[in-house]
Formats: structure tokens, sequence, C-alpha cells
């Protein structure tokens, strides 16, 4: 059962996800710290089907997406 409040985040990008939730800054700040746990429980809380794979990918190449 879908929650009423809860966005349907299953069509969105991940930034749109984070965005939608209202912890794209708390992501930010993770992504600059290199804050490996941190990033994966707050794509795990936008519902991304692999945080690990998506944290993992991101800390691999920060530059190619903006830090």
């Amino acid at each position: 059962m879908v929650e009423p409040n809860r966005p349907n985040f299953g069509s969105m990008t991940v930034n749109e996800r984070l965005i939608t939730a209202g912890i794209i800054d708390q992501w930010d700040d993770a992504v600059r710290r290199r804050d490996r746990g941190r990033m994966i429980e707050l794509l795990k809380q936008v519902e991304v089907r692999s945080p690990d794979w998506t944290a993992d990918t991101m800390l691999a190449d920060p530059q190619k997406y903006g830090f």
C-alpha cells in the first residue's frame, strides 16, 4: 500500500528524487565529504534500486558529476 503523501519516485532521476524529498543539500554535503555511508542512507530514502553501486559510481569520479 502506498503512503498518501509519499511521492512516486519510480520515473524520477536520482537528482529529481533527492530534490523532491528535500534532501539534495544533505546529499551534496555527503558527496563533498566522500561519506559513502551517508550517501547510501540518503539513496535508500528515495528508493534508489542499487544505492551501493550509485554511491560507488559517484565516488569513483566525482568531477564527472560536478563535485
